[in-house]
């Protein structure tokens, strides 16, 4: 059915009413419109949601992590396994933390 201007609004019940202006919405995408934010740290440009999840590095966090990579694939045997790393910290902490 078309609107017609004659109508008289207040006469049409709420549930046809709803239904009609969802229906409409629903038509032209729905819902808000994506607002689109640039990640201060890489640049990459998306939505809030997506903000939310996202997890970069720095320019200065991704060159220490790839020297870190370098150097232990140079020296794969010169490491401390976490086993014994967690046991120093342990007794550090329980020393005093001298």
């Amino acid at each position: 059915m078309k609107y017609k201007p004659t109508w008289d609004l207040r006469t049409i019940p709420d549930s046809e009413f709803n239904s009609e202006a969802a229906r409409r919405r629903s038509s032209r995408g729905g819902g808000r419109p994506k607002v689109m934010k640039t990640c201060d740290k890489c640049g990459a440009v998306m939505s809030a949601r997506e903000m939310r999840a996202h997890k970069c590095t720095t320019k200065a966090q991704s060159a220490e992590l790839d020297s870190r990579v370098a150097q232990y694939q140079q020296n794969p045997e010169d490491v401390i396994p976490w086993e014994r790393l967690k046991e120093a910290l342990s007794n550090k902490k329980q020393k005093g933390g001298q």
